[in-house]
């Protein structure tokens, strides 16, 4: 699951706030949880879950974690084996050095890892 999170999109593309988008994602993540978790239930079918903060390279960093903070809670599964969340921090449009995005994943990584 994605959604644009860049300022860019939040304020031109969708006119959201970052709490409506927060909301979305996390309203969203519930959603694909409980439409896993019935398929599981009747079929036994396997799911993973993959959220990605999409031009994650273009959002702030602090508004990054909060969002990924918060679809892992709505997602509110053990964050191990295979329910656990990939958190996918794409550089899709090169914007700046690799070391600009290496300090933008820090943060996530060291919120979002330690939290699990």
């Amino acid at each position: 699951m994605y959604n644009a999170t860049s300022p860019t999109f939040r304020d031109i593309v969708f006119r959201n706030s970052k709490e409506q988008t927060v909301e979305l994602a996390a309203r969203h993540a519930f959603l694909v949880k409980e439409l896993t978790e019935e398929c599981t239930r009747k079929y036994g079918t396997r799911f993973r879950f993959e959220y990605s903060p999409e031009t994650f390279t273009q959002t702030e960093p602090e508004f990054a974690v909060e969002i990924c903070e918060a679809v892992k809670k709505a997602w509110g599964k053990a964050n191990t084996g295979e329910d656990r969340i990939i958190f996918n921090l794409p550089s899709t449009v090169e914007i700046g050095p690799p070391n600009h995005y290496a300090d933008q994943v820090r943060p996530c990584k060291s919120r979002l890892i330690t939290s699990f």
